[in-house]
């Protein structure tokens, strides 16, 4: 593929569809080879609020009992929002060719581990799905299952029916008998959207989930994603910061007033090298062929698409959360600060065409200088903002050409268009999508564009025309069948506008955040983040104070068995130099930023090991307490370290009961915590 494709599908990649939080796709796309991990199928309620629906549908576990000794805990590793296929099991449920935290737990602690796909994602689905592109075939009415609460509740209720399965298919467990909550502590493994399943649920069953490991939790669910840009700026040096900076300005102000001869100019390139992608770079571009498509350009939002497109040069074109800055974003802030501004001054002028500015573009070499300390636009004598756009269309182009292939190779989530496999896969995959844009759009948010002002961004590298509120009609636009999804096919929306739908202002994320957002408190548990990971922004590890963030000391002093720690601490890590879900899982050729690949993992393990030395004691305490309404300490505290009055509750027998009475009042407990916390 030519350079040019290749950089079209960099300024695309990201921003299409609402990027994920995850990074468990680490090995999704390799071939399924390797020792099979036995899975089955657990019949769960479609709809646990409502006892008139008895519907239910079968959901996929696997299952490895490898490490399991008598008295060892159950660890149930939870995939979030992708699906669970055989090869991601051999990874993080067999350790092929790698390391996974939920295995190394299961070894130090002679666990049984559980992998758990998530409701909506992969086979696992609560109502029909069909068509070419995996929709619900009633349209938008068919996601009303798909909640954050339905999903944790799923968990809860095959919990306590585990006792009841039948492991045919393993060899060590004869018999799941005893295996329930009641009588074996269940520990909860999650990273990124997953992790923050993983503090939720302790919160919302602590009878349930004795202990939760929280790997890069994003537990901040907010319209506004622009704070995911922040921690990546922080891991990049200031010439290059300034420089995007720079580049947004030109673009708000250029679109906004400036002459309609610079606006041609960045059409007519824009619009040449997304052309390029979409026809798989077979012609070179010819704008008489391309007419429909330039005017599409000139009657739509370009200024919103350029500006997303410098969003992806900033993320790396996705890849910088999970391969790191050194992999990414920084050897594109190197062509960037490479960039020869004489060579483009010579060949451009201000009656250049378009064609002649691409022209110059893909035959400019870099600059022999040093690069500027402060940047290319403080650098010139004029039109600073105007060269460090140029600079960096080049440096996107450049290390599409040179680094883009590799870079994606290495990174632990491939960059892919959903639509591009045939058969079944495709529909698994485009499904996965659209359930996670639902998400997104009623409930999660992480909207990661500019905030519509700007306001109290730290670093505002972002264009003002690609802000939230674009982004998220883009998103409708794309679910509900208006526009195509990464350029590959248009979709035909007469599936999703059967039923009419109107989606809410913002996202409705008013229970997530009762559960404590930056601000949680979870006993048991240990929250990991990697340092320059973009979703530490969201976590509890934030340090984004300018948004509202409080700043809370990482401590590894383990607190005592259901106790919160002191103060404003969070129990936890943050591995220095890492990005995202750094200790999930390992193996040879990924660094994610660190040079030492294996070291976040390794020492996320040794401290949960520790503390579960401090907690495991207290199991056969706590599950009384919490069954005769005493809290989760004997103190009448909930997980969350609130004092709560709770009543009895009679599932001492493991009735398959699916929320107790303490579970009740810790969520009304959280909630008035999360009241006084937002106001």
């Amino acid at each position: 593929m030519k350079a040019c494709s290749l950089f079209a599908g960099l300024l695309v990649a990201h921003g299409a569809v609402a990027a994920r939080v995850h990074s468990y796709s680490k090995r999704q796309s390799d071939t399924e080879s390797g020792p099979s991990v036995p899975s089955y199928y657990f019949d769960i309620p479609v709809d646990h609020f409502n006892s008139s629906n008895t519907d239910t549908y079968k959901n996929l576990y696997y299952v490895n009992d490898t490490y399991y000794k008598a008295g060892g805990p159950v660890i149930l590793q939870d995939m979030g929002e992708e699906a669970f296929r055989q090869s991601a099991a051999q990874v993080y449920l067999a350790e092929q060719d790698s390391k996974s935290a939920s295995m190394q737990l299961a070894r130090h602690l002679n666990g049984i581990v559980i992998g758990w796909e998530h409701r909506y994602y992969g086979v696992s689905r609560p109502v029909e799905i069909a068509g070419p592109y995996g929709l619900p075939v009633h349209g938008i009415e068919g996601y009303k299952y798909l909640t954050v609460q339905q999903a944790l509740e799923d968990v809860a209720y095959f919990a306590n029916n585990f006792n009841k399965t039948d492991l045919a298919k393993n060899h060590v467990v004869k018999s799941t008998s005893g295996l329930d909550p009641y009588h074996t502590p269940w520990i909860f493994v999650g990273a990124s959207y997953s992790g923050s399943r993983a503090a939720w649920m302790r919160l919302v069953h602590p009878e349930i989930i004795y202990a939760s490991w929280a790997s890069s939790a994003p537990v901040q669910a907010q319209y506004d994603g622009s704070l995911y840009y922040d921690p990546i700026a922080r891991a990049l040096p200031k010439n290059c910061t300034n420089d995007f900076a720079a580049t947004a300005r030109y673009i708000d102000d250029t679109f906004k007033s400036g002459p309609e001869s610079e606006v041609s100019v960045i059409k007519y390139v824009y619009s040449a090298l997304v052309s390029i992608g979409y026809s798989d770079g077979v012609r070179n571009y010819d704008d008489s062929d391309d007419s429909d498509f330039l005017n599409y350009f000139s009657e739509s939002g370009v200024a919103y698409d350029v500006g997303e497109a410098i969003s992806n040069l900033i993320s790396g074109g996705g890849a910088y959360q999970d391969a790191g800055a050194g992999a990414t974003t920084q050897l594109i802030c190197d062509y960037m600060e490479g960039f020869d501004v004489k060579g483009f001054k010579d060949g451009v002028s201000e009656t250049s065409s378009g064609k002649s500015v691409l022209s110059v573009l893909e035959n400019l070499n870099g600059s022999d200088s040093d690069f500027p300390s402060d940047g290319i636009a403080a650098s010139v004598d004029s039109n600073g903002d105007y060269y460090a756009f140029w600079a960096a269309i080049w440096a996107g182009y450049k290390f599409v050409e040179n680094a883009y292939s590799q870079t994606v190779k290495r990174s632990s989530t491939p960059r892919r268009h959903p639509f591009n496999v045939p058969g079944k896969e495709e529909e698994t995959i485009s499904s996965d999508d659209y359930a996670w844009l639902w998400q997104t759009l009623q409930e999660v948010g992480y909207y990661q564009a500019s905030n519509d002002t700007n306001n109290g961004e730290s670093y505002p590298l972002l264009s003002d025309a690609f802000n939230t509120s674009s982004y998220r009609q883009e998103m409708i636009g794309i679910l509900e069948g208006e526009q195509h999804l990464e350029g590959e096919q248009h979709l035909e929306g007469e599936q999703l506008s059967t039923i009419p739908f109107e989606f809410p202002t913002n996202p409705n994320n008013s229970w997530l955040l009762s559960l404590g957002g930056w601000n949680m408190k979870a006993s048991n548990t240990m929250f990991t983040n990697g340092e320059f990971d973009p979703w530490r922004a969201f976590s509890v590890a934030s340090q984004e104070s300018h948004a509202g963030a409080p700043n809370r000391t990482i401590t590894q002093d383990v607190p005592a068995c259901n106790k919160v720690s002191d103060g404003n601490d969070v129990f936890g890590i943050v591995y220095e130099g890492a990005v995202h879900a750094a200790d999930a899982a390992w193996w040879p050729g990924i660094d994610g930023g660190q040079a030492n690949l294996s070291k976040p993992l390794d020492d996320g393990v040794r401290l949960f090991v520790n503390a579960w030395n401090v907690w495991s004691k207290c199991f056969n305490a706590s599950r009384d307490d919490i069954r005769n309404g005493k809290g989760v300490d004997g103190a009448g505290h909930g997980a969350n370290g609130s004092t709560l009055i709770s009543h009895p509750s009679d599932d001492k027998d493991n009735v398959a009961s699916r929320a107790s009475g303490l579970s009740s009042l810790v969520l009304l407990g959280a909630l008035v915590a999360g009241f006084f916390v937002m106001m």
